[in-house]
Formats: structure tokens, C-alpha cells, sequence
């Protein structure tokens, strides 16, 4: 208890509230209330916690968890512009304002917790005496030198941070962003490059294409006018056009004309994405690609491969068959013989020839049904229709013939 005397609470950012802390003021705070306080007539919610921070609500009216949206966005946007970071004595104050005292004095003890908890986990590694010569057993950062005495292999980072000197504060809060909230590696030049190094552009260029598997760069008109900037930011480019592979994640901090090697590339928009409160989620995913995505293969081995290598690969063997001659046989059909059936005229008849007519009448009958059965030639069709007119005139005739018969 003596040492949570100790502690100034307004030294201690909101960053250092811890899981259990975070439940009991969501729990508290992201349900509406209804009756406000009494001066000032202020929510005695989330609401009123963003009244008093300044953040505006109607992005987060339909957020899951309004509270500690509230917390991020008032912790970044403190630190967008260069001020001190919000405190948890901050907090306290702001529950007392919306007459919350049934939070404060739940989350109070807590808070002490979470700071001692906080100010340990800050205390200072023993500083490094020993003189390290430049790249000694690849050691470039100042944990490579405590992982090299501990016989560890080199630590490979997430990203390396790109950021013009304008913008150390927005790159201050990146780091924090990332490295506390998200656990990822990230590799600063002013804060982790090893002191002694001769050459700063080789180590960062092997920082670059070797410990780390993306560039996260902070883009703004001040990076775009530093060349050393631009120098690492078109290695990294290269690096990814020769490995294949996602490199660089660029981050629009400010407004500015995109070079050429970039612009194709999506940029996440810092200003834009505080509308959706997602720009850190979707830049810690983007990260976590880059480090699962595997190296494509390598562009030299691609463009070092020899005709003969290329011809070998393509080789066609062609197999012979045996000629094969379809055997043949000729198909003869019996030529179909027409009869031409003659008919006698009629009119040549005797009146006393009827029954010879009508033996004679039948019989070509009987003859043109053998005709039907035949295919005749145009002529033929032509005299065909002609005995039938004339079988016509005939049959009248013996009918005739044949009444008259009858009435005899």
C-alpha cells in the first residue's frame, strides 16, 4: 500500500488500465442512463465522458462498446497534436463531473493497481557497457546485443517505421499503438539502432531486406522531401518487385502527391479512418498478412534460366503408327426394271365386247398397282397420268354399257 502512496496517478496514462478495470467501467458506463446530472443537464454515460474530452458521438452510436472507443480516440487525438496523454487522474475527475461517484470509488483501488503494475513493467535493462563493434555477430539493435550474450539468435521484427523527424509525435504514438495494444516488433532508427555503427544506411538497408518482413511508412510532405527517406522507401519497393511479396504499408498522415513507385499502392487515410474507428485494426491486419505471406520465388532465378533449360522442359516426342487402310467393299444394287403396261382404248370396243371390257379393265388395273410400286422416270409419270385418264373415260363407259344391259 505504501508504494500506491507514491504513485501520482496523473503521471500514469489511460493506456496502463488493465482487463479487469476496462470490464468494470464498461460494464458502468456503456449503458444509457436516463436521468442526467444536475448541473449542466450532461449524460451520466459514455456520453458524458465524451462530452467532457471532446469527442463527438454520432460516430458512435452504434459501436458495441462506445466507452472504449471514447478512451482511444481522446488518447489519439492528444497525441496527434503534441500534447500530454490523457491520465487516469483525468478519468477520475471526468466521473466526478457526471456525478458518477459509484465508478470512482469502485475503479479507484483498481487504477492504484494498474499503475504499480504499469511503472514496473517500465523499469530500466541494466545499460550496456561493453564496446560492440560494428555488425559484430550481425548485431544492429540494442536487443541483438542482449540476445547475443544470452546465446539467442537475432530477434526478426514486424515492421521497420519510416517517418520524416516533423512527425516524431504521431510516430511516438504509432509505436505505443502498436507495440502495447497489438504486441508487434517494430524497429525504430533513433530509438533501436545500435550507437557505433559506421555506416547507417547499410544497417538499415539489412534491417530492412533481412530482420524485418514489411516498411510501415507515415507519409506526409515532409517524408517526401528528405532523400535518405526516399531512399529506403525505394529499396523497399524494390525488395518487393524482386521477392515477390508485399513490402511496404504505406499510412496517409498528411495530404501530399504520392511518387510514382507508390501510387498504385492502397494507402490507409489516418484522418479518414477516425470517422470508423477501425485505422488501427486495419493496419495491425495488414501487418499480420505481411508477416504470414510467403516470399514468392525469387526474380533472378526467374529471368537466369537458359534457352536449353527452357527447350528440355518443352521437348515433344513423336510416336509412330502403323498406316492403317479401311478396307472397302463396293455396294451393287440390282437396277429396278419399269414395266410400261399398255392399255387398249376403249372407244375401239364393240358393244358386244363388255364382259372381254371388263376382264381387260381389271387386268390393267392390276398392272398400274405393279406401276405404283416403281419409280418412273418424268415421261413416264407423264403417259401414266394420261392411261389413267383414258381408265377414267373407259370405266364411265362400261357402266353406261352396263346399265342398258340391265334394262334389256
Amino acid at each position: 500500500m505504501s508504494v500506491q502512496a507514491e504513485i501520482d496517478l496523473k503521471e500514469i496514462p489511460i493506456t496502463a488500465l488493465r482487463d479487469r478495470s476496462c470490464r468494470l467501467l464498461e460494464e458502468s458506463l456503456n449503458e444509457c442512463r436516463v436521468l442526467p446530472t444536475d448541473e449542466g443537464n450532461i449524460p451520466r454515460d459514455w456520453r458524458g465522458l465524451a462530452h467532457f474530452t471532446g469527442i463527438r458521438t454520432s460516430s458512435l452510436a452504434q459501436s458495441k462498446n462506445p466507452f472504449s472507443d471514447v478512451l482511444k480516440l481522446w488518447d489519439e487525438e492528444k497525441m496527434s497534436k503534441g500534447e500530454k496523454r490523457p491520465s487516469l487522474r483525468d478519468l477520475l475527475d471526468i466521473f466526478g463531473q457526471i456525478d458518477r461517484w459509484d465508478v470512482y470509488d469502485d475503479i479507484e483501488p483498481l487504477m492504484l493497481e494498474d499503475a504499480v503494475h504499469y511503472t514496473t513493467s517500465l523499469q530500466m535493462l541494466p545499460i550496456v557497457t561493453e564496446t560492440i563493434q560494428p555488425f559484430e555477430h550481425g548485431c544492429l539493435t540494442q536487443k541483438d546485443v542482449d540476445r547475443c550474450r544470452d546465446g539467442l539468435p537475432l530477434l526478426t521484427y514486424d515492421a521497420f517505421l519510416l517517418y520524416a523527424d516533423e512527425d516524431i509525435n504521431y510516430a511516438r504514438m504509432m509505436i505505443d499503438k502498436l507495440e502495447c495494444e497489438y504486441n508487434l516488433k517494430l524497429v525504430v532508427k533513433d530509438r533501436d539502432l545500435l550507437p557505433g555503427i559506421g555506416f547507417e544506411f547499410k544497417a538499415i538497408t539489412k534491417l530492412i531486406a533481412e530482420r524485418c518482413s514489411c516498411m510501415i511508412v507515415i507519409l506526409s510532405p515532409n517524408l517526401l522531401k528528405s532523400e535518405a527517406n526516399m531512399f529506403f522507401l525505394d529499396f523497399a519497393q524494390s525488395l518487393s518487385i524482386q521477392q515477390q511479396k508485399k513490402r511496404i504499408i504505406p499510412c496517409m498522415y498528411e495530404h501530399c502527391t504520392l511518387p510514382l513507385e507508390i501510387s498504385y499502392l492502397f494507402c490507409l487515410d489516418y484522418q479518414r479512418s477516425l470517422l470508423f474507428n477501425n485505422f488501427w485494426q486495419r493496419i495491425n491486419k495488414s501487418i499480420r498478412a505481411a508477416i504470414d505471406s510467403p516470399v514468392g520465388q525469387n526474380f533472378n532465378s526467374l529471368t537466369n534460366t537458359t534457352t536449353s533449360e527452357i527447350e528440355t522442359r518443352c521437348t515433344i516426342t513423336e510416336i509412330q503408327s502403323e498406316k492403317i487402310e479401311p478396307s472397302v467393299e463396293p455396294i451393287v444394287t440390282d437396277q429396278e426394271q419399269t414395266t410400261i403396261v399398255r392399255m387398249s382404248d376403249p372407244t375401239t370396243h364393240f358393244p358386244g365386247n363388255s364382259l372381254e371390257n371388263s376382264d381387260s379393265w381389271l387386268k390393267s388395273k392390276s398392272s398400274l398397282k405393279s406401276d405404283d410400286t416403281c419409280q418412273p422416270s418424268t415421261s413416264q409419270e407423264t403417259s401414266l397420268i394420261t392411261r389413267l385418264k383414258n381408265m377414267k373415260k373407259g370405266k364411265n363407259w362400261f357402266r353406261k354399257k352396263k346399265a342398258v344391259a340391265i334394262e334389256a
